[in-house]
């Protein structure tokens, strides 16, 4: 099965491909149509430049943002109120995530964070004002003092409630689940 991120990520290249003409320079041709929605904006593309569905939905979520703001708004909500203390557990946890590969696929959702690569291999989820969860995907190992046995997306899981916590065990952990998806 086609993965729609990566696809979306080689897009760009095979648009020049296609058309002849670069990104940047559609770009240019998206702002010159002066079009802020994204139905008018592909709706144009398509009727006027010729251009396929796929290549205009692409262009028009580059102009709008759609993708980035989205999972910024996610984000936000997920650390908002009295959530905000766990926040600088969480941009810890994302260097360790994102120090893993180019392959990483980070995605928020309304109660937690999604890493991928071909399969969830970790999820955060701050679970309290107090603490949040890290669940990691190690089936078949032993718990031990601090990762507990979870059922669910992920088969374990750690609290974690001071960035600190975030040490090289747990580093470990994220490390193996990534290896294994």
């Amino acid at each position: 099965m086609t993965d729609p991120l990566r696809q979306f990520a080689t897009m760009p290249a095979t648009l020049e491909a296609t058309t002849g003409r670069s990104l940047a320079s559609w770009q240019e041709t998206v702002r010159g149509l002066g079009l802020d929605k994204h139905g008018q904006i592909v709706a144009a593309l398509k009727r006027d430049h010729g251009l396929s569905h796929g290549y205009a939905n692409m262009l028009a979520l580059l102009h709008t943002g759609y993708g980035k703001a989205a999972e910024d708004e996610l984000v936000a909500g997920l650390f908002s109120g009295p959530k905000a203390a766990l926040r600088p557990i969480y941009d810890r946890l994302l260097v360790v995530v994102e120090a893993l590969g180019q392959d990483v696929v980070i995605a928020p959702k309304k109660t937690m964070v999604s890493f991928r690569r071909s399969k969830q291999f970790a999820c955060f989820t701050p679970s309290s004002a107090k603490r949040a969860e890290l669940g990691v995907a190690l089936r078949g190992d032993p718990p031990t003092e601090r990762l507990r046995l979870t059922n669910g997306m992920t088969s374990h899981a750690v609290w974690i409630a001071d960035p600190a916590e975030i040490d090289a065990e747990v580093v470990a952990w994220v490390r193996a689940a990534y290896e294994r998806s």
